[in-house]
């Protein structure tokens, strides 16, 4: 799970300047499964990175789960997902 800017040129609408990546840009969150994109979620990159993490690791694991019940997952983000929901979200997940 991940946040990337994607810098933009010119007046783009939803596109905003952004001091931690120095430059107007959108900041798409994205969610892998190893090499293989699961999610790409273009967002303004005026929103905190966590925005919209939850709901998307809830609806990918639900769909995950659907196939594969005893499958183990671990869900990897840097410090912009240190969110006390995605946490308690992501220990509830264990298929036992």
């Amino acid at each position: 799970m991940d946040v990337r800017d994607d810098q933009v040129h010119g007046n783009q609408e939803g596109a905003f300047f952004n001091t931690y990546y120095k430059g107007v840009c959108y900041a798409p969150l994205y969610i892998f499964c190893g090499p293989h994109l699961l999610v790409a979620k273009l967002r303004s990159s005026n929103v905190d990175p966590a925005e919209g993490a939850l709901e998307e690791l809830q609806r990918i694991i639900g769909i995950i789960r659907e196939q594969w019940k005893e499958t183990y997952i671990f869900v990897r983000g840097d410090s912009a997902y240190d969110r006390e929901e995605i946490f308690k979200f992501c220990e509830e997940q264990d298929p036992g």
